[in-house]
């Protein structure tokens, strides 16, 4: 089970990479169906910018325990990405950089480096899954302005008409509407983490060296390649996975199946993933489904990075709960920001389709 959280783990750190954007927002006042529609109007204008930012991402842990990373973030208008990290000290200088088709992970000091053939989204970046399922979950209102980083924001607030779900208020440019704060919080109101914007600087030129990895002689590369067939309707799945599909009969209120994907690797593995997603416009509920043979060995690649340090820093965002079950010689694995009793009830449900 734990080598595949590993992988999962990897495929959730790399998603696309988020951009800033060229526009103006609305005014003060818009909620409800109008709050969507003004969001949705406002993201459907975005232009690709550049940009150089320094962010700090302050993560709960529980029991008033946090986690605060520093970073500085450059970012080009065609997808490139770097991301360095400034504090705590320990990490100093661990680099995160994406050209567009590869995202590597570099320690501080440079001795390991993780090779990801695919782009990076950040985790801070919001991406709204599905509008439409937006406006039936979640109440959107402009709620007022504030400053963040010197520039004037408005802000959004997204409050979820079942408590059971995550709450989330954005900080959107007023001239160049990028998010510079943002914060989430549990369904119990306590915050799960926020991100936030101490400086930002548009359309400076940035040296195209930034987004090279150059890495010295001595580098231990570990190289995490996956690719992912998909997006599929649970009607177009292929019939090659080896393993029958599973799925959850016993979904909360508003959440609907969206989209799979099937997950091939090269970390140790030589058998397909499933990747069921299901969402109620902004909150996730991830299946993960892998055939596992008996007598299995435990993956290494984890033991691997934890050796290196490497984890403290690619992870920084583990708030999520996690189920996992075991269906015959299917292992099934769910996360969701949900309540885990409920996530627990959603994985009792699990049953071949």
């Amino acid at each position: 089970m734990k080598r595949y959280i590993s992988l999962v783990a990897v495929v959730l750190l790399t998603l696309q990479f988020g951009v800033a954007f060229g526009g103006a927002l609305p005014s003060r006042g818009k909620c409800g169906i109008e709050g969507v529609r003004v969001l949705r109007e406002w993201l459907s204008k975005c232009t690709p910018r550049s940009y150089y930012g320094i962010q700090t991402i302050t993560v709960m842990w529980g029991e008033g325990r946090k986690k605060i990373w520093k970073w500085r973030v450059w970012h080009d208008a065609s997808g490139k990405a770097r991301m360095e990290i400034v504090e705590p000290a320990n990490l100093k200088g661990a680099v995160v950089i994406s050209d567009g088709q590869t995202t590597w992970r570099i320690s501080s000091g440079g001795k390991v480096a993780i090779q990801v053939d695919d782009k990076l989204r950040a985790p801070w970046d919001v991406r709204i899954e599905r509008f439409d399922l937006l406006a039936q979950n979640y109440k959107v209102t402009l709620v007022g302005m504030e400053e963040v980083a010197g520039r004037d924001c408005q802000v959004f607030s997204i409050e979820p008409y079942h408590s059971f779900n995550p709450s989330l208020k954005l900080w959107l440019d007023v001239k160049i509407p990028i998010q510079l704060r943002f914060e989430s919080y549990n369904p119990d109101g306590s915050m799960a983490w926020k991100m936030e914007y101490e400086e930002i600087k548009f359309d400076e030129p940035i040296p195209s060296s930034l987004f090279q990895p150059n890495l010295p002689k001595d580098c231990k590369i570990i190289k995490s390649a996956f690719s992912r067939q998909g997006p599929f309707k649970l009607s177009e799945l292929p019939t090659s996975l080896g393993f029958p599909v599973l799925l959850p009969t016993a979904l909360p209120p508003g959440y609907v199946f969206d989209r799979a994907f099937v997950i091939s690797s090269s970390m140790g593995w030589d058998k397909p993933m499933l990747h069921l997603i299901y969402t109620n416009g902004i909150n996730v509920i991830s299946v993960f489904e892998h055939r596992i043979a008996k007598g299995e060995k435990r993956h290494r690649q984890r033991g691997e990075q934890r050796k290196h340090g490497m984890e403290r820093w690619m992870s920084p965002f583990y708030w999520q709960n996690v189920v996992r079950r075991t269906v015959g010689d299917v292992e099934v694995v769910l996360i969701s920001r949900l309540p885990k009793p409920m996530l627990e009830k959603v994985a009792d449900s699990i049953s071949v389709r």
